[in-house]
């Protein structure tokens, strides 16, 4: 079996980062605003200097990013994004389920948004998360602590 691991990412990483958003999220990007590099571009970049996401990586392949961002009163799951040839194989609910564990050893509840329309939302279901609410270009979610 291939290794699943993540780790830091650092600035050797920075296109990789953006590349896998827009493979990962990109048609879902378009759909809701439409995908304009200059604005995907500064947003990587607002959201690069606000937290360093991990990089997922298989067998020592970047494959994909999260971000488990702690706050005083939970964590938040963001950033997630899996290369489309490697989704629907585990090893984004491989991920999940080691940042629910830490987050549960801390007795921190862990929420989480993303896009109306990305088929996200069957996994995260899955993993205990409830609706919180939407509005036109988000859901929210969130998984309280398991004992």
């Amino acid at each position: 079996m291939k290794a699943i691991t993540h780790r830091l990412a650092t600035i050797e990483d920075y296109e990789f980062l953006l590349e896998v958003k827009k493979q990962a999220e990109g048609e879902v990007v378009e759909a809701v605003f439409g995908w304009d590099d200059d604005v995907q571009r500064r947003i990587h970049q607002e959201e690069w200097e606000d937290a360093i996401p991990q990089v997922i990586e298989l067998d020592s392949e970047r494959i994909g990013s999260f971000l488990l961002q702690k706050y005083d009163d939970h964590y938040y799951f963001r950033r997630f994004f899996v290369w489309p040839e490697y989704q629907g194989k585990g090893i984004g609910s491989s991920i999940l389920q080691a940042c629910l564990d830490k987050a549960d050893s801390e007795g921190l509840p862990v929420k989480l948004s993303y896009l109306q329309g990305n088929r996200v939302s069957a996994l995260y279901q899955h993993f205990g998360f409830t609706y919180v609410n939407e509005d036109e270009h988000f859901v929210y979610m969130e998984r309280r602590v398991k004992s």
